[in-house]
C-alpha cells in the first residue's frame, strides 16, 4: 500500500470516527462537466454486506475495507464527488459548508464547537472548510429537528461561500475525506476530529424555537414597557455611534440591540416584534433568517 493511500485512509478514518455514528450512507454526485453534460444523476453506494444482502448503509469499518474504499475511489476518478451522510440514533449532525478561514474563526469566537473540520480547498492563499456540529437528539420534541434544520440553513446563508438551497432534511451530505473535491480540485483532508457535541448550537436552536416568527408588530409609541425600553436602547446606541463618528447601519445596531436584550433575558418574540415595528423585518418568512443573523453575526 502506498504512503498516499495510507494517508487518504487515515483522513477518512478520522472523519468517520468524529461522528460516532451508527451507520453511514455514501452518495456519489456527478461533479465534472462531462458527467453533468451527460445528465448523470446522483446515486447511493450499494454493496453486499457480510450476510450476503445488498445494503446502502455501512459502518465506519465497512467503508474502510479495501473493497469499498477501492469502489469509492474508482467513482471519484470517474468524476463523482464522494459524500457521506452519518446516521445515528443518538445525534443530529449540522453541516456548515464551504467556509473561509475568517468565518471559521468567527464561528469559534462565538462558541461554536464542531466535532469535525475538513479542508476542501487547501491552496496557499485561499482555504475553504466544511465543518459539522453534533447535537443530541431530543426525542420528546417533535419540532426540534425541524428547528435545527431551519437554524443550520440560515447559518449557512450567513457564513457559506455557496448559495445554499433549503435543505430537504437535517443531515446533509458531507464531502468524504481522502477523496478529490472536483469543485475545488483539492483532496479533502480531515484536520479536526474531536468527538464532541456543540452546546452553542443547542442554545441557539432553543432561542429560535422560542420565537413564534409571526410576532405582531408593536405600534410606534406603544405604552408597552418592553417596546419602550428597546426603542430607548436603540436610540441610545444610534446616538453613541454618531457621537463616535461611526456609520449608523441598521443591521449592526439591530444586532447590538438584540444581544443586549437577550443578555437581559428579553424573549426572542419581544426583540422580533420590536424590529418588525421598525420595518427592519419586512415579512414574517424572513424572520427566522434575521433572528439567526442577530444571534450570530
Amino acid at each position: 500500500m502506498t504512503k498516499t493511500k495510507i494517508a487518504r485512509i487515515d483522513h477518512l478514518s478520522n472523519q468517520l470516527a468524529s461522528f460516532e455514528a451508527d451507520k453511514f450512507q455514501v452518495i456519489f454526485n456527478p461533479a465534472t462537466d462531462t458527467l453533468i453534460a451527460k445528465e448523470k444523476a446522483a446515486f447511493c453506494l450499494k454493496a453486499y454486506n457480510a450476510q450476503g444482502v445488498k445494503d446502502q448503509f455501512f459502518t465506519a469499518a465497512d467503508l474502510l475495507t479495501d473493497k469499498l474504499f477501492k469502489l469509492m475511489s474508482a467513482k471519484n476518478i470517474e468524476g463523482y464527488d464522494v459524500t457521506i451522510v452519518p446516521k445515528s440514533k443518538t445525534f443530529h449532525y449540522l453541516t456548515i459548508s464551504s467556509v473561509t478561514s475568517v468565518k471559521l474563526k468567527d464561528l469559534a469566537s462565538l462558541g461554536f464547537a464542531p466535532t469535525m473540520v475538513t479542508t476542501i480547498k487547501g491552496s496557499l492563499h485561499s482555504k475553504l472548510y466544511d465543518l459539522v456540529c453534533r447535537i443530541d437528539k431530543d426525542k420528546a420534541d417533535d419540532q426540534y429537528a425541524y428547528n435545527a434544520q431551519m437554524f443550520v440553513w440560515a447559518l449557512n446563508k450567513s457564513v457559506s461561500t455557496l448559495r445554499v438551497p433549503r435543505p430537504k432534511s437535517l443531515e446533509a451530505p458531507i464531502h468524504a475525506a481522502g477523496f478529490k473535491h472536483h469543485g475545488t480540485g483539492s483532496f479533502v483532508t480531515c484536520n479536526r476530529s474531536l468527538k464532541r457535541s456543540c452546546t452553542e448550537c443547542v442554545d441557539q436552536i432553543q432561542k429560535v424555537r422560542g420565537m413564534k416568527l409571526t410576532a405582531p408588530a408593536v405600534g410606534a409609541g406603544s405604552p408597552d414597557d418592553t417596546a419602550f425600553y428597546l426603542k430607548a436602547l436603540r436610540e441610545t446606541l444610534v446616538y453613541k455611534s454618531r457621537l463616535l463618528g461611526d456609520s449608523v447601519i441598521d443591521d449592526v445596531i439591530d444586532r447590538r440591540v438584540a444581544r443586549q436584550a437577550f443578555a437581559e433575558h428579553y424573549s426572542g418574540d419581544d426583540v422580533l416584534a420590536f424590529l418588525m415595528s421598525q420595518g427592519h423585518v419586512k415579512a414574517r418568512e424572513n424572520a427566522l433568517e434575521h433572528a439567526v443573523k442577530l444571534m450570530t453575526f
